[in-house]
């Protein structure tokens, strides 16, 4: 692997990081406000988190395209080179590893959320039935006047 591809490589995978710290930090933002059960801004930080993955999804296309072995340096990396990428893949596997709790914590919020107001669907439902049984029962209005007679 050449010097300038390693560079490029290590720079791929700082933009990776800063990207998957991006969304950690959007989870969170999520997390408060499904906790403070205001949803107002909620779609906006959801569209954010999406434009975080598909950052992600491109950042990797490029380094499976620069890593993709050629034949003449196969398996030729330097220590040193090998133990950044290390380093940047336990820095990447923390991150997601928070990122992933946090996730399951969101999906049970929004889960319990769901079932908050489907059970409040189901009262209003029911309250509704009972209101239209005790309404006074009138004859149909005719459907045309007699005005010979």
């Amino acid at each position: 692997m050449k010097k300038d591809e390693k560079k490029r490589l290590l720079g791929l995978l700082e933009k990776k990081l800063d990207c998957l710290r991006q969304y950690l930090s959007i989870a969170r933002a999520i997390r408060g406000v499904l906790a403070e059960k205001a949803g107002g801004q909620i779609h906006l930080l959801i569209s954010e988190r999406e434009g975080c993955i598909q950052r992600v999804n491109g950042i990797d296309r490029s380094m499976r395209n620069l890593l993709r072995p050629n034949g003449r340096d196969r398996g030729r990396k330097s220590a040193a080179f090998r133990e950044l990428i290390e380093y940047y893949a336990e820095k990447t596997r923390r991150v997601m590893e928070e990122a992933s709790s946090l996730d399951r914590e969101i999906t049970g919020l929004i889960r319990a959320e769901c079932g908050t107001l489907r059970a409040e669907l189901f009262h209003v439902q029911r309250v509704r039935q009972a209101a239209h049984g005790y309404r006074m029962h009138q004859r149909p209005s005719p459907r045309f006047l007699d005005t010979m007679r």
